[in-house]
């Protein structure tokens, strides 16, 4: 579980206040433990997803070509798809 993993106590799972609550908490403790990786200027992060998504969508686009469909086309456009 995500929340063990970052220390975050999640003592009603599944409650919607609980998890929300602990969803924060998890990524106010990820925020701590990446503080050096999370510093990047807004337009640079913009850039970065943008290149991870074509990656992601290629990757994806390339498994199911491989193993269910050898016409399977995906878009790898973000924000907007």
């Amino acid at each position: 579980m995500t929340a063990s993993v970052y220390g975050v106590q999640l003592t009603d799972a599944h409650d919607a206040a609980a998890d929300a609550i602990a969803a924060g908490r998890v990524a106010q403790a990820m925020a701590s433990r990446y503080a050096v990786e999370l510093n990047v200027e807004l337009a640079r992060l913009h850039a970065m997803q943008i290149e991870w998504c074509r990656e992601q969508a290629a990757s994806f686009e390339q498994y199911m070509r491989r193993t269910r469909d050898p016409e399977f086309t995906t878009s790898g456009l973000w924000p907007c798809r």
